[in-house]
């Protein structure tokens, strides 16, 4: 991935693949804020591997790496 986030282009053909590509882009946003030292692979990887699950991705990066900074409640 070149150029990371940032150089995602937008789906050309527009219509039902657009929402769901700004929510993707939104996901990794915020896990570029939250954890700054992953790449943009590892990210993807693990919104990948929680079907888009924000609070499962989190809690699966922080048991991976044994960090524990998100508390839902």
């Amino acid at each position: 991935m070149v150029g990371g986030w940032r150089a995602w282009a937008p789906p050309a053909d527009g219509g039902l693949i657009w929402p769901a590509w700004r929510l993707m882009k939104v996901l990794v946003g915020f896990l570029i804020c939250y954890f700054r030292y992953m790449s943009t692979r590892e990210r993807l990887f693990y919104l990948r591997a929680t079907k888009g699950e924000l609070l499962t991705a989190v809690h699966l990066i922080e048991a991976d790496r044994c960090t524990h900074e998100f508390d839902a409640g």
